[in-house]
């Protein structure tokens, strides 16, 4: 889903914080108890994404650097790293 079309549906949680590079990694948003909703994104799909204009370790430290080590607020992103051994697999 393009990043505009994300800002549109998720209008109502303002200081939502979207990546604009990395829609295609977007799952959704999380709640907590107590806590501002943000934004989830699959680590592995967004390396994935990264890798396509740079190389894989080149990727991996602008990923940790850059995007994972930066903290923008309470709503920062969360980047979840799937377990495929045990991941709900919907049909």
């Amino acid at each position: 889903m393009p990043l505009l079309k994300l800002h549109e549906k998720y209008a109502e949680y303002e200081g939502l914080v979207l990546y604009d590079n990395l829609e295609g990694a977007f799952l959704g948003i999380s709640y907590r108890c107590g806590e501002e909703p943000v934004a989830v994104y699959d680590m592995d799909k967004a390396l994935e994404i990264l890798e396509q204009d740079m190389g894989p370790e080149d990727a991996r430290e602008h990923f940790n650097f850059n995007i994972l080590g930066q903290w923008v607020g309470d709503q920062t992103p969360l980047f979840l790293e799937i377990d495929d051994e045990y991941a709900h697999k919907r049909p």
